[in-house]
């Protein structure tokens, strides 16, 4: 599910906002992310950034995402190896997000949900981080000691 930060940061962009628009950040606080200034148009500049500095959070949450999340349920520390792939067209963007899971605890975990964060400069060399998507999927096991890979896509589609 898009979440509301999504909707906040694309329509800042499309609207080629230099006014600061505010996200609530994954662990609860707001954040301002920079204002945009690129001359690019204004999709292909959405692209370009969202792209930059993507996350990929797992938990073991089962809880229906709703618009308003901006956390995974409950987020595990567990990814590693992350690659993510861009694919623009003139009137879609898919972005496909790989990584390794290993579990590197004594008991077998399970994994429930998953989300895209981006990190955002919002100050000097300050950061804030801000969930985008969240979804839950069928449960994935993974043993204790084990790793899985696991890749998940967005398309996002002008109609």
């Amino acid at each position: 599910m898009l979440l509301q930060n999504y909707w906040t940061y694309k329509f800042a962009d499309t609207l080629n906002s230099q006014n600061s628009f505010t996200l609530k950040g994954i662990n609860g606080t707001n954040i301002t992310p920079y204002t945009f200034s690129q001359s690019y148009p204004s999709e292909t500049r959405y692209n370009l950034q969202f792209s930059a500095g993507l996350i990929l959070y797992v938990g073991s949450g089962n809880t229906p995402p709703t618009k308003s999340d901006y956390n995974l349920e409950t987020s595990l520390d567990i990814v590693s190896n992350l690659n993510i792939v861009v694919n623009n067209s003139s009137n879609s963007c898919v972005i496909i997000v790989s990584a390794n899971l290993t579990n590197s605890t004594d008991a077998e975990i399970t994994i429930n949900e998953v989300g895209i964060a981006k990190n955002f400069f919002v100050s000097g060399s300050s950061r804030g981080v801000a969930l985008l998507t969240r979804s839950v999927i069928n449960p994935i096991k993974i043993p204790a000691g084990e790793s899985v890979g696991i890749t998940y896509a967005i398309t996002f589609e002008e109609k």
